[in-house]
């Protein structure tokens, strides 16, 4: 299982790295309120991580890994729901 799958992860993550930063561009642009709580979210990171384990990272970077991190779940919930009946066959 981890041959057949391992691929499909490393792709969504590598997109979804790539594309995250693009679409947060792009959302800076068209939804500002949407990309506000996105910057939010990076900089409660960010003071996190350097308050607590003297980690000093931007939050400008932080709010697009989890902007990355939420589009990766979202693809996998697509790969599940598109090869679910795939799976129940070999099963």
């Amino acid at each position: 299982m981890p041959k057949r799958h391992g691929f499909s992860h490393g792709l969504a993550t590598f997109i979804s790295i790539i594309s995250g930063g693009i679409l947060v561009g792009l959302l800076r642009v068209y939804l500002p309120l949407l990309v506000k709580m996105f910057d939010r979210v990076g900089l409660w990171l960010s003071e996190i991580l350097e308050k607590h384990l003297g980690i000093e990272y931007s939050p400008q970077l932080l709010s697009t890994a989890v902007f990355a991190a939420l589009m990766a779940f979202l693809w996998g919930v697509a790969f599940a729901f598109l090869y679910r009946h795939q799976l129940k066959d070999r099963d």
